[in-house]
């Protein structure tokens, strides 16, 4: 990258900081190359958690948006503006993570996906049961001394 090379790629990271700032894809229209727009936007999207913005994005970072805006609105029916059946399982999966909510995983068509679901929400269960104060309490009670016999 020559001198203007560098100008425009820190250009674009300006517009990019204040487009997710400002919560403004305006800053985001400016930028000529295509991918790097949409990144924005999707970029804007996640952090709106505003799905509608993520539909004016193409290929991958529709997708990523979608499922990332998902998770954070802790949104199931989002994951069904996904065309790919296997791209959609993988939002809903993330979306019963962050739930912590195996019937979610109920609604995924792939049988690998579904298993996945099922475990990795059993395991976030157990960190939150491990994790949680009187579980701590119960399990880290320190011994009776001697002297209160």
């Amino acid at each position: 990258l020559g001198i203007i090379g560098w100008w425009k790629l820190s250009k674009n990271y300006h517009f990019l900081g204040k487009a997710v700032d400002k919560q403004s894809v305006d800053y985001c229209r400016r930028w000529v190359d295509k991918s790097q727009r949409d990144y924005c936007i999707g970029e804007v999207a996640i952090e709106k958690k505003d799905a509608s913005l993520c539909l004016e994005v193409q290929g991958t970072w529709k997708i990523t948006c979608l499922i990332e805006v998902a998770r954070e609105k802790k949104d199931e029916t989002i994951c069904n503006t996904i065309e790919s059946e296997k791209e959609r399982d993988i939002c809903r999966t993330g979306v019963a993570l962050v739930k912590k909510d195996k019937n979610i995983c109920e609604n995924i068509a792939g049988a690998d996906e579904k298993e996945r679901c099922f475990r990795r929400v059993a395991e976030e269960m157990e960190k939150r049961i491990s994790q949680s104060p009187i579980t701590a309490t119960i399990l880290h009670r320190p011994e009776k001394s001697a002297s209160f016999l």
